[in-house]
């Protein structure tokens, strides 16, 4: 069995990992409140970033 990853793999993660780099979501809010805003602007981000949809 090969685990060794593929090149497009390899490649894939390293676009992930410089975006999450660039685009930390920070500590998430305590405040429920808050932490619903937080969620929210999180998955916007993810989203027009191309990572969720």
């Amino acid at each position: 069995m090969d685990l060794t990853f593929t090149d497009e793999q390899l490649a894939f993660r390293d676009e992930l990992r410089d975006w999450f780099a660039a685009n930390p979501p920070g500590d998430e809010p305590t405040d429920e409140a808050e932490q619903l805003r937080w969620r929210v602007d999180w998955q916007r981000r993810l989203n027009d970033g191309g990572w969720a949809g």
